[in-house]
Order: structure tokens, then C-alpha cells, then sequence
């Protein structure tokens, strides 16, 4: 919690990037602690210096979200498991367009389909309606949109900062990506849940890797350090493509687990769904299996 601070007028700023991809925005005079014990302002750091980068501290108990529905009384519920894992989804596959809370899921996971209708149930107390997207780009089994549309939705996700206007001009709202505020303040089964729903939705197994891909280059490093929570190293990379005629397209950054931590990623956060669990590495399951039961 801050419990002071002080103004030091606008300043420059210095971006100290880490060989795990890891990366710290501070002033030239911000003091950084490095793994000998040692401290160095950020200005005079050299690309021999090994930094300490201590994990987060998940919380003793859950977090409660909380929002006031047309300035009235306060309504409030507690983050669960549950929520995290609908959290999750919602910032990896989910979107708010015109009053109506959508994800989209692969139309082969229907394990994770029916997942994401529990979690809609759970989270509004209603029952979403699914239908199949078609038209050219689309898989054989097409994807499948799970939505529900209420304006009273729309009050209490941008009162707990999950969606927002787009501007100050239009009255349209649209989902922020972020790890919500919420999550930081919660216990690890929940921040379990929350990035498993996340690798769920935008992540994959890429043979000895696990990978999840965002637009968001904030977004891919807060997930970083929640997985840093749970001792799963990773390491962010930014990714631009180029068209045909050499003009830039689409952007990304992409997260990626690859070595021992592959098998610690599988065996605390995993997929949700049982097509991307049965992509583990071949080694990564022969562990799994031989591992002794509690």
C-alpha cells in the first residue's frame, strides 16, 4: 500500500530489458537491486550486471470485486476460482460489443465450450445462448460464440474496469486487455485458474514449448510475472510480419515457456481443454505418469 509520495516533475525514463525478457521502465536515477546483494542506480547498469527479480506474493485470502450499479448501494462478489477462470477467458477470447458479453471457442474443444457456459452461468446467474461462426477462414468445425446480452452487464464490467468507452466522443464500450486488478489481490488457486482459462484461449503447445501471443505488450509481461509466481520462467519477444508487397501487418508479442519449465507449466497451470492437454511433450507425459500419487 502507498502510504506517501512526492512529485519530481516529468523526467526521462530508462527501459531495462532482461535476457528472460523481463523489463523494467524506471528514471536513470532508480535504484535496482542486483543478485549479489549489491545496488545500482538504473543509469549506470551494463549488460553484465545480474538484476534481482524477486516473484510476486500471491494473497492469503480472495479478492472481492465491487461496483455501484447507477450510484446506488455497492454490490460486491468474492474472486473464486471460478471467477478467475472465467476472468481468463474473457481476457483471452472474450469481447463487448453493443451490450452483449461474447467468447469464442474452437468448435472442436466442446469440453471447453460447455466450461465457458458454466462459468457465464456462475458469474450472471443466466444461461448464454451459443451459435457456430461460418464463412471462409473458418475451420471445419467452425468456432463457436457463447454470449448473453444485458445493458446491467455493462454497468458492472466497467465499473470493475473490465471494459471501458472507447473514447471520450463515442458511447461504444470494448473490452480491456489487462490482468485485472483483482487477480493481483488474489490467492494462487485463483491466479491458477485465471491464466490456465488465459492459455486456454490464446495459448498453445508448440512441441517442446508452451506459447500465448497478445497485441498487448503490457498485458505479455504482467502475464510473465504472474507465471514467475509459480516458478514457471518465460521469456517475451515482440513479432512483426510483413505482406506480400514488404508494408507491415499485424504485430504481436509472444510469451513463451520452453526447457524444465515446460513440464511445470503442464503440471501446475495446464489447458483446460483435452485437445491442447493431449499436445504435451511425449517426455512431459511419461513424467506425469510416473510421478507417485498423494
Amino acid at each position: 500500500r502507498v502510504e506517501a509520495w512526492y512529485a519530481k516533475g516529468e523526467q526521462p525514463v530508462v527501459r531495462v530489458v532482461c535476457h528472460s525478457g523481463r523489463s523494467l521502465r524506471v528514471t536513470p536515477d532508480h535504484r535496482v537491486a542486483l543478485a549479489d546483494g549489491s545496488w545500482k542506480t538504473a543509469g549506470v547498469l551494463t549488460p553484465h550486471d545480474e538484476v534481482r527479480l524477486d516473484p510476486p506474493q500471491f494473497a492469503a485470502s480472495e479478492a472481492v470485486l465491487s461496483w455501484s450499479p447507477g450510484g446506488q448501494a455497492s454490490v460486491m462478489m468474492t474472486v473464486t476460482p471460478e471467477v478467475g477462470l472465467w476472468l481468463g477467458y474473457f481476457m483471452g477470447d472474450g469481447s463487448w460489443y453493443r451490450d452483449r458479453y461474447e467468447v469464442t471457442c474452437d468448435g472442436r474443444d466442446q469440453d471447453v465450450i460447455d466450461e465457458v457456459i458454466k462459468g457465464i452461468e456462475y458469474v450472471f446467474g443466466h444461461t448464454p445462448v451459443c451459435d457456430r461462426c461460418t464463412g471462409s477462414g473458418q475451420p471445419a468445425s467452425g468456432a463457436v460464440r457463447v454470449r448473453i446480452h444485458s445493458r446491467w452487464h455493462r454497468e458492472w464490467l466497467a465499473g470493475t474496469g473490465l471494459i471501458r468507452r472507447q473514447s471520450t466522443t463515442q458511447r461504444a464500450y470494448r473490452r480491456v486487455v489487462h490482468v485485472p486488478s483483482v487477480i493481483w489481490q488474489s490467492p494462487r488457486e485463483v491466479v491458477g485458474m485465471f491464466l490456465s482459462g488465459l492459455f486456454e484461449a490464446d495459448g498453445c503447445s508448440a512441441g517442446a514449448q508452451v506459447r500465448f501471443s497478445t497485441r498487448h505488450e503490457q498485458f505479455a509481461y504482467d502475464v510473465q510475472l504472474l507465471l514467475l509466481g509459480f516458478g514457471i520462467p518465460a521469456s517475451v519477444r515482440p513479432w512483426k510480419g510483413t505482406s506480400r508487397v514488404g508494408s507491415p501487418i499485424h504485430s504481436a508479442w509472444y510469451l513463451t515457456v520452453s526447457g524444465l519449465a515446460v513440464e511445470l507449466f503442464h503440471d501446475v497451470i495446464g489447458f483446460r481443454g483435452a485437445r491442447k492437454r493431449a499436445q504435451r511433450p511425449t517426455r512431459a507425459k511419461k513424467a506425469a505418469n510416473q510421478r507417485p500419487s498423494h
